[in-house]
């Protein structure tokens, strides 16, 4: 997997290329909790269940100033991110990316995907260039289903196992423990 990695100093660091581009700004949004609505039986309202965390969305800011106008570099920097964004894979989907540095490790961001290609700003007076990458969050080992529970034994494939009378009641005590009331 490559990497993409903001060093404490605010470069970007693109597949073990430290490149002499700015990180000039950083915005993170999204991360809300999923939430499904289950309808009670008898009692009005619904219970809400997790299913985890939607994924957010990154964008950074870039600032390629050029250190030597008699030898321009910076639209060679650029296509380096042009690269990074169109990357692919063996199988033809997207480039996953680690994602490091701190501001990647204090939200604890560890996969991106490039969801844009980037956006450029060419001060064509100036050399300077300001580029914005849109990230996503993505993490495969999340998405991936998990498989079934063994069934138990003598119970036909694709069959519950039977509910026993207590079952009810101890996964009412768990919700109960775990998340102070069933009402949200």
């Amino acid at each position: 997997m490559s990497t993409l990695t903001i060093s404490d100093d605010g470069h970007l660091d693109v597949g073990g290329t430290l490149l002499p581009v700015l990180v000039r700004g950083a915005n993170v949004t999204g991360g809300a909790a999923s939430l499904d609505a289950q309808k009670r039986q008898g009692v009005t309202g619904a219970s809400l269940v997790f299913d985890g965390w939607e994924d957010r969305q990154v964008r950074l800011e870039l600032l390629i100033r050029e250190a030597d106008p008699a030898a321009p570099q910076r639209y060679r920097h650029l296509g380096t991110l042009q690269a990074a964004a169109i990357a692919r894979r063996e199988d033809g989907a997207p480039q996953v990316w680690a994602f490091g540095g701190q501001l990647a490790q204090a939200l604890m961001l560890s996969n991106v995907i490039f969801v844009r290609q980037p956006e450029v700003d060419d001060d064509i007076d100036g050399d300077d260039l300001i580029v914005t990458l849109a990230l996503r969050e993505f993490d495969p080992e999340a998405d991936k289903i998990a498989p079934p529970a063994a069934a138990a034994p003598g119970a036909a494939a694709g069959e519950a196992p039977p509910a026993t009378p207590g079952d009810a009641a101890a996964g009412a005590a768990v919700a109960e423990a775990v998340w102070g009331s069933d009402d949200y």
